[in-house]
């Protein structure tokens, strides 16, 4: 017979299969500092990919010559200078990369064309009419010609092109909207073995606000302004005292914000995981899977039973009765955070939408990188 371990020994372990609570439990609910030094970490990790991408937008916009090099006495002087010294003249350059870009640019505004909706279902024609002028809507209101053909300029210089999707509201009219991020505010967390990112585990964006636009999303009364006001005052004394970056190809900075009026914010998703449900209804033909939380079954069990009652009350055996079936499961989910300098929580809130094991790819179509 095998040697029983008591229950008391697991009672006391730490609990971790709410990644979320965990958390909370040890670094309190007010601040996340850990997660905040994880995303520098991945943001420094992007260091030499922001180096590239800076150099070649000089390189296409018409500063081909800046790179230091030494001269022939160890000094670090400039390419153009070197060459003016050794030739004794000007230094020319040709520049045929920014016209290659302008077309490529060009032709693509062009060739673009609006999204359309194809319906696999000979019967989902009318379904796909609308979805397909709802898409073209939202074309519209995006800019999104203009928009994609920013980014495609974006793509052949940087190597890289970033936007976000975010609901809200623009000039009065409720939509998703589409949002540049400059890659050079952008981390991510990834494993670095799956070429479509379905691996990523950790995603943001470096934003800066002025301290109106901040107050405008966060305060809801002059008590919350007045203490914006006040975690951002001393940050904004100390950027005063330095050097605005105001260069247009100066490497950015992880804390300090191209002027000093400014308010930096960091908003990082990241992959957590918890326990929930896994239903499966197929009386529900619009959802018939879904995932519930732990303190929902109760209602998933209340369904049941009356599901219960009203079939043996016309007859219908126990085993044909369609009941809701769950099981429960590790369900993985994008979890929002909002954070100060500091690592304060500004906002902090679960993904409204599902995802299933393929999680991170609905975040890479999103996010289009």
């Amino acid at each position: 017979m095998k040697r029983l371990i008591p229950k008391s020994r697991f009672s006391h372990q730490p609990k971790t299969v709410d990644s979320v609570k965990s958390r909370i439990k040890r670094e309190g609910k007010k601040y996340n500092l850990p997660l905040l030094m994880q995303a520098k970490e991945a943001w420094e990790g992007l260091s030499d990919f922001r180096k590239e991408r800076l150099r070649n937008l000089r390189y296409v916009y018409g500063d081909q010559l800046g790179d230091y090099v030494q001269d022939e006495n160890g000094k670090w002087i400039t390419e153009r200078e070197r060459i003016s010294k050794r030739t004794g003249g000007v230094a020319l350059q040709n520049n045929h990369l920014y016209k290659i870009a302008q077309t490529l640019m060009g032709l693509y505004s062009k060739s673009a064309t609006q999204p359309v909706c194809f319906a696999r279902q000979k019967d989902a024609d009318i379904k796909s009419k609308m979805m397909s002028n709802a898409l073209k809507a939202n074309w519209d209101n995006n800019y999104m010609r203009d928009l994609l053909t920013e980014e495609m300029r974006e793509l052949i210089c940087g190597g890289m092109s970033v936007v976000r999707e975010q609901w809200g509201v623009h000039e009065g009219v409720e939509d998703a909207y589409t949002y540049p991020v400059l890659p050079s505010m952008f981390f991510y967390e990834a494993k670095n073995t799956d070429i479509r990112m379905w691996d990523v585990c950790m995603i943001g964006e470096i934003k800066d606000y002025t301290l109106g636009e901040l107050a405008s999303e966060l305060a809801k009364s002059e008590y919350d302004y007045q203490q914006l006001e006040h975690i951002y005052s001393p940050y904004m004394r100390r950027y005063a005292t330095r050097n605005s970056q105001t260069k247009q190809y100066e490497y950015e900075s992880w804390d300090t914000p191209p002027q000093n009026n400014l308010c930096r914010v960091y908003h990082v998703w990241t992959l957590e995981h918890k326990p929930r449900y896994r239903c499966v209804d197929i009386m529900d033909r619009s959802n018939p899977l879904y995932r519930i939380e732990l303190d929902d079954l109760p209602q998933i069990e209340a369904e049941n039973a009356a599901r219960i009652q009203l079939g043996l009350s016309e007859g219908i055996s126990m085993d044909d009765i369609p009941l809701i079936e769950y099981e429960k499961i590790i369900d993985q989910y994008w979890h929002y955070q909002m954070l100060a300098p500091d690592g304060l929580i500004f906002d902090e809130y679960d993904s409204p939408y599902d995802h299933d094991k393929t999680s991170c790819n609905n975040v890479r179509a999103v996010a289009t990188f």
